[in-house]
């Protein structure tokens, strides 16, 4: 605009069109177009009278010049071509009628190639710009809202990745947010089952020291059951009922591909999440990653603080008993001794192989049971294809394959059992098979109970203080 503008100006002050083209370092056609555009412009408003035009040409006088489009007609884009298109946009509009929600859309590429295939002559960004004009949706409103305190939190999953003992994880970062006071609370999981789902709002709620009226999630299979996708009335899961029965808070779900229901906790998830590891990503343990993420999320927080405290003094009492997530299973011994559950594996007393076992599982320990009798227990593991083993559980096997000893599982899972192992015994399998599994601790139920504190006090022992330790229920 200001090279038009010095155009006209000299112009009217009597230079040359060639002198304004060498001041102005265009081209003189430039300058022609311009002084061409605005005498036209000029002789319009000499000639009109109503007041509505003459704004227009004024604004088109002052405005930036716009570029005039050719009206040539398009000779691939024909109207055939066109109907094929809208043809295949109706095919997927009737598997979105058919399916539900899904992600198996027809893409601009995908119509070009089988436009091609029917012998049509055009190119990809024709039909993708053509596509593109049809499916042109109006820009999005959204709807500010506004909650009252202790009324809503809404509920998300975010993926981190971290280098944490030299080797990348990646874990789930639960984020809840409190829409009314702005306050987020986030912990980092290693998976994104229902465990972590109940564990996550169990430990929201100590934190809070009460209860929110509404829990907002979206349609995640931990939530709700698969089977109600699509359905106007979805059926929750059993354990988050389990929990909104227990907490007295009510379950609300998002409808499908609607973010901005719970754009909170999108947001806030997203933000925190680039706060906290954008630049911060490597950590020499678990410990160290736990208490960063405490410590930086607390000064998150700060600004939102006084007003979280306002909205714990209005929500629900919750109750003295903090809630335990618990699952009855019943699972059979493979032929290692082990019983699978989520994913990992967990031994039994080796008598139990081939039988079927019933199992409690808690969000941090496996209870294993023979009818009535505790045969087990494991601290519950979180990775997939993992072993909790107990060595005791196979003193039958190992008294008949006391070779099967040096490389087993059972040993190598106890690090210091196999420290001393491999330094006193390590010629002698059968020794340290009977110093371990010997009658005195039997006789003390050290093992059929499953009460491992003298065996864990006999894996911090050196084999002196073994034999001493052995002799003394002599």
């Amino acid at each position: 605009m200001t090279t038009e503008a010095d155009i006209i100006s000299l112009h009217n002050n009597g230079m040359s069109i060639k002198k304004i083209s060498r001041e102005c370092v265009v081209s003189r056609n430039t300058v022609r177009k311009y002084l061409r555009r605005y005498e036209n412009i000029l002789e319009q408003m000499t000639k009109e009278t109503n007041e509505s035009k003459l704004l227009d040409l004024q604004s088109k006088l002052v405005g930036k010049p716009v570029k005039a489009y050719s009206n040539k007609k398009k000779t691939a884009l024909t109207d055939e071509v066109q109907k094929r298109i809208m043809g295949y946009l109706e095919i997927d509009a009737n598997r979105d009628l058919l399916l539900g929600s899904n992600k198996q859309r027809l893409t601009s590429t995908k119509i070009y190639k089988e436009l091609i295939q029917e012998g049509y002559i055009i190119s990809e960004s024709t039909v993708r710009t053509y596509v593109r004009s049809i499916r042109k949706l109006q820009k999005e409103v959204y709807i500010r809202r506004e909650f009252d305190y202790g009324q809503r939190l809404e509920y998300d999953f975010h993926m981190v990745k971290l280098q944490v003992d030299g080797k990348v994880i990646r874990y789930h970062q639960v984020t809840i947010t409190c829409p009314k006071s702005g306050y987020i609370w986030i912990k980092l999981y290693p998976n994104e089952n229902k465990q972590t789902v109940i564990r996550s709002l169990v430990e929201f709620i100590d934190h809070c020291g009460g209860v929110f009226k509404e829990f907002v999630f979206d349609n995640m299979s931990t939530v709700v059951n698969s089977s109600s996708y699509g359905k106007e009335k979805k059926i929750y899961t059993d354990d988050i009922v389990k929990l909104s029965l227990y907490y007295r808070f009510r379950i609300v779900t998002c409808n499908v591909r609607a973010g901005w229901e719970k754009g909170s906790v999108e947001n806030g998830g997203k933000n925190i999440r680039n706060e906290l590891f954008s630049l911060d990503y490597i950590f020499n343990n678990e410990l160290e990653v736990s208490e960063y993420v405490s410590r930086e999320v607390e000064k998150f927080n700060n600004k939102r603080i006084d007003e979280f405290e306002k909205e714990k003094t209005v929500l629900i009492h919750k109750p003295a008993m903090k809630y335990q997530l618990c699952d009855y299973i019943i699972r059979k011994v493979n032929s290692y001794s082990c019983v699978y559950q989520d994913s990992n594996y967990y031994s039994v007393p080796d008598k139990y192989t081939g039988s079927c076992l019933s199992l409690q599982v808690y969000q941090n320990e496996i209870v294993i049971y023979d009818k009535n009798k505790i045969v087990a227990r494991h601290i519950k593991k979180d990775g997939v294809k993992e072993y909790s083993i107990k060595i005791e559980h196979f003193e039958n096997t190992f008294r008949k394959k006391p070779g099967a000893l040096r490389d087993s599982l059972a040993l190598k899972s106890n690090q210091d059992l196999h420290t001393i192992f491999n330094v006193d015994y390590s010629m002698d399998s059968k020794r340290f098979i009977e110093d371990l599994f010997n009658n005195n601790l039997r006789k003390n139920n050290v093992i059929d109970n499953t009460n491992t504190d003298d065996l864990d006090l006999i894996t911090k022992l050196s084999k002196s203080q073994l034999d001493t330790y052995t002799t003394m229920f002599k």
